[in-house]
């Protein structure tokens, strides 16, 4: 196996698939007509379809190659930009977020697996965590970068991000098929069943206290961030932002989290976990509730 290859094309779908020239669809929703509390809920649609595929997704994987899996992960993406485009109404554009949300389902974890499997064996422990964070990084500099291009297009044929979208979409269809299968990626004896994933899972987290609440912690606090992300669009827009103004905020906001991923290291080396997490609650409180920035650029 080419594990070369396999590792520049996992980058190069990373950066394809993750391009955020869609993360502004508050805005687009808005143009589109639908009240906030539509858009609202369109978000909430994402995320329960999300919830309720992940594990059957995840089971997909071990029972097809990784490859055909991240193929149908595309293909839905594509199909959810071209329901965003032809949708006019709530109920398209709240099938095409049912839609993204398996995209997103299918392609969880199964790059990562793809790239650890293909490493190999002997250095694969060492060599894939550099590997994973450069996924990360690619991924965010793909995300920022679609962030930039989106708010300049705001008030300008604001659709095109999404025709942009469909052709990354094709982009990254064409790095799956230059990536080799991995070999040990082959027929199990035993296959886990739903019901046998979900009482592992359970059992788990009712014998791993720590892990639980850690979970729990990060799930509100991605909740308080995803809504602060999403409805500051919405102020943006109402706030009458210019393109540029969008196109930075995001890409200053994108940097810190760049930022926070070297430094992550640096600060779990320094400080305990309670400090870090108490840290992290502080600042996101502060920046949320905070409003000099919104201010300064009006």
């Amino acid at each position: 196996m080419n594990t070369k290859r396999n590792t520049i094309l996992a980058y190069a779908y990373s950066f394809a698939a993750w391009f955020g020239i869609t993360n502004l669809w508050v805005i687009y929703l808005g143009q589109q007509g639908l009240p906030l509390i539509q858009i609202g809920l369109c978000e909430s649609i994402f995320h329960v379809a999300s919830f309720c595929f992940e594990v059957p997704s995840g089971m997909l994987a071990d029972r097809f190659s990784y490859k055909t899996v991240l193929y149908f992960s595309r293909i839905m993406a594509i199909i959810s930009s071209l329901l965003m485009l032809i949708g006019h109404s709530f109920i398209w554009f709240a099938i095409s977020f049912i839609v993204s949300a398996w995209s997103y389902n299918l392609q969880s974890g199964t790059l990562e697996a793809l790239a650890y499997e293909s490493l190999p064996q002997a250095s694969r422990d060492a060599r894939y965590a550099k590997v994973v964070s450069m996924i990360s990084i690619v991924t965010e500099v793909g995300s920022t970068a679609g962030v930039i291009i989106a708010g300049a297009l705001v008030h300008w044929h604001f659709e095109i991000t999404y025709y942009i979208s469909i052709v990354l979409g094709i982009v990254a269809l064409g790095t799956i098929a230059f990536m080799q299968e991995p070999s040990v990626h082959g027929p199990r004896e035993q296959r886990q069943t739903l019901a046998m994933i979900v009482r592992a899972a359970v059992h788990e987290l009712r014998h791993q206290p720590v892990l639980r609440n850690l979970m729990l912690l990060d799930a509100v606090i991605s909740t308080a961030g995803t809504a602060f992300y999403y409805y500051f669009q919405d102020v943006m827009t109402k706030a009458d932002f210019a393109g540029w103004m969008i196109s930075t905020l995001m890409l200053v906001s994108s940097l810190g989290s760049i930022a926070a991923m070297r430094a992550l290291p640096w600060l779990q080396a320094k400080t305990s976990q309670l400090q870090l997490l108490l840290g992290i609650t502080v600042a996101m409180t502060f920046a949320s509730s905070s409003s000099p920035c919104r201010r300064w650029w009006r």
